[in-house]
């Protein structure tokens, strides 16, 4: 009696260790694209008392159908908004995450797995679906997904849970595309049933009522659990959605969350994972069910196809994972080692005590040192705010061209008095739409007269980004407003020339300074960029633009302090990674100008751990250990610049950018003249 207790107390102690870790590793600010929009929807479907049925946030894609799937997490989102404010979003989505993860270690016990086992499976999925734990309709798919498994494997002792089938789809399928999910895995649970009813029937045995009675209840709750999806406001279509984006090109090669596995560097955890459960059920393959067969490949499949379903295929995987660990370490150490049959003994203490700890320990990592982006409210400088607020106070008008990516902010912000031209909503806009948009966010040919297809007065735009120059001498837009990451120009045009003669910003605008340094108004462009620093204390870039001119001017000392203070402010502020290595850069030159060859070293070797990408500090750092006579790193970094060159010049290429491509390539090959890559492609373009 004592020892069942004490079971149940450690069971209890893991339950809420696991909710109490799930609940800390998602409470973190808001920093994704598309809650402001769901935000705006559920205001509307609030207001209106009606559900969206064709686009009303862009004048691109104006009246086009829209099929809102995710119409009720935006209602209830924007309930918890307007009662609780952010704060209490992010708090109700780490009480959702939390609950999420303790449904799946739930499914795990049930299922018999070790506790111990149920706790680090869990956990290790906890730390892998961590980066996509947001505030997105998504996170119903992964508490469904969690509830779906736990349903499923109550019912093999009391088949009515499975009643609750088609109630949780109800809901499901009103809040996310995800519903489909819970489709694989009743339809992997019936074809694993029906195979099982198979081989009995191969061996001759006969199949008894019991199993007969479970077969025709999981096939009805199945047809029910189908009906029940045709319960939302756009019945049969619902069933068509979730795949309108698979076999779209444009989206799968250009979205960084639908893009194949295979094409993506980096998801450790996530490979390991896979390891693990492949290794696991490996060992114990003769106690492997049918339906996890059927489940692991499938979704597996899914995550290969798209990253974005790695989350699907962690869930599915976890409850097998700990299964199958429990199941080969009673293989390998038997029932009667006191390693595995005492829990509550010394012994059983320490190994529970060492697994929690491995997750505490864990959390701290993770947590540490992304510690600014924990908490309430929202990440700062991740969305344009300053350059909304600017847009607002100028009361400028007319048609906007976006950033896809912010074109959810600026309809929480601007709506219903401005419509952007894209936002997340891929499937409203078609492949024709986001063709047009990249076409122009690329600075692709005729990209100009794209706008004017378009009727676009101003630009709201990432200038950090990789564009050609060719973008940035355009003449007909204007710039009337920057910051660290986000430039707004307006279309020079009569209408404008108020608003143009009182912002204009060309002398100081980050995307055209170099050509503005070799003008005689050098005193100019400093007081207006010490305004710039009064105006927005917290601008880094005005105080590295501050320090160019001023080293420029041989005014080494105050450079350093200019370069420091922008490294300071971003530093503090939790900025752009590039500001900051942009920052060091510069600082690089200041300092080999004073004679301090090591100090310039350091500072190239921070700015390339800010800025791994940016060719032009690897070759400097070459020049400086070349100076210094070491010729092997000199050499190494060299060919790292000649490489980066040679990446940036494809890229110009397939932009059609051939004059800019040729730029880098040249560069490419002075630093690595003996590349034979570098050489063929230059001698294919002069061919051409």
């Amino acid at each position: 009696m004592g020892t069942r207790r004490n079971h149940s107390y450690l069971k209890l102690i893991f339950l809420l260790f696991i909710f109490l870790l799930g609940f800390s590793l998602s409470l973190h600010k808001i920093s994704n694209w598309d809650i402001w929009w769901h935000l705006r929807a559920g205001e509307y479907i609030w207001e209106k008392g009606l559900i969206p049925r064709e686009d009303i946030f862009s004048f691109t894609a104006e009246g086009r159908k829209w099929i809102d799937h995710t119409w009720l997490f935006q209602a209830v989102s924007w309930k918890i908004y307007s009662v609780a404010g952010l704060a209490g979003l992010i708090i109700s989505k780490a009480l959702l995450v939390g609950t999420t993860f303790v449904l799946l270690m739930l499914v795990c016990l049930r299922r018999g797995s070790h506790k111990t086992a149920a706790l680090l499976a869990t956990g290790f999925a906890l730390f892998i679906l961590r980066p996509r734990l947001f505030i997105r309709p998504h996170i119903f798919t992964l508490l469904f997904l969690a509830l779906h498994l736990l349903i499923l494997e109550s019912s093999t002792k009391r088949r009515i849970w499975l009643a609750l089938l088609p109630l949780l789809m109800v809901i499901w399928v009103n809040v996310h595309g995800g519903f489909v999910a819970g489709f694989i895995v009743l339809f992997c649970h019936l074809a694993g049933f029906t195979s099982h009813l198979g081989f009995l029937k191969f061996k001759g045995e006969a199949w008894s009522r019991e199993e007969l009675q479970s077969f025709y209840i999981l096939v009805a709750a199945t047809l029910a659990t189908i009906a029940a999806t045709l319960l939302n406001p756009y019945t049969y279509e619902i069933l068509a959605f979730p795949f309108r984006l698979i076999g779209q090109k444009t989206y799968m090669e250009n979205i960084f969350e639908w893009m194949p596995l295979w094409r993506l560097k980096g998801f450790y955890l996530f490979w390991i994972f896979l390891f693990l459960t492949l290794t696991a059920v490996f060992f114990s393959w003769r106690n492997l069910q049918p339906s996890d067969i059927l489940q692991l490949l499938v979704f597996v499949i899914l995550a290969f196809l798209a990253q974005r379903h790695i989350e699907l295929f962690v869930i599915i995987a976890t409850p097998i994972l700990a299964r199958h660990i429990t199941l080969d370490l009673k293989k390998a150490l038997s029932d009667k080692t006191l390693l595995w049959g005492v829990e509550m003994r010394p012994l059983g203490h320490l190994i529970n005590l060492a697994a929690i700890l491995l997750l505490v320990f864990a959390g701290i990592w993770v947590i540490f040192p992304r510690r600014s982006a924990f908490g309430l409210g929202v990440r700062s400088r991740l969305y344009p705010e300053k350059a909304a607020d600017f847009i607002k106070q100028a009361r400028i008008t007319g048609r906007m061209y976006n950033e896809y990516e912010w074109g959810g902010y600026l309809i929480w912000r601007f709506f219903p008095q401005r419509k952007v031209f894209m936002d997340g909503r891929t499937v409203v806009y078609g492949e024709d739409l986001y063709q047009d948009w990249t076409k122009i966010s690329e600075g692709r040919k005729h990209w100009q007269e794209t706008l004017d297809k378009y009727g676009v007065n101003f630009l709201i735009i990432n200038y950090q980004k990789d564009r050609p120059a060719s973008f940035w001498e355009e003449e007909r837009w204007v710039p009337i407003y920057w910051d660290d990451y986000t430039l707004v120009a307006i279309r020079d045009a009569p209408e404008n020339r108020s608003l143009i003669e009182k912002y204009d910003a060309r002398l100081t605008s980050p995307t055209i300074f170099p050509r503005n340094l070799s003008r005689d108004n050098v005193q100019t462009i400093i007081t207006k960029l010490e305004e710039k620093t009064i105006q927005d204390p917290e601008c880094a870039v005005a105080h590295i633009l501050l320090g160019r001119i001023l080293r420029r001017q041989g005014n080494l000392e105050a450079a350093i302090r200019e370069y420091y203070r922008a490294i300071e402010i971003e530093s503090r502020t939790g900025g752009p990674y590039y500001v900051t290595g942009a920052a060091y850069y510069f600082l690089a030159a200041a300092h080999y100008l004073q004679g301090y060859t090591q100090a310039a070293i350091e500072d190239c070797l921070s700015a390339i751990k800010f800025m791994p990408t940016n060719c032009d500090t690897y070759n400097r750092l070459g020049t400086l250990y070349q100076n210094l006579g070491e010729t092997e790193k000199a050499q190494k970094m060299f060919e790292q610049a000649a490489l980066c060159y040679f990446r940036r010049g494809l890229i110009q290429l397939g932009l059609g950018e051939t004059e800019e491509a040729k730029k880098w390539l040249e560069q490419a090959a002075v630093l690595a003249p003996e590349n034979e890559a570098i050489r063929a492609k230059l001698r294919e373009m002069d061919a051409d």
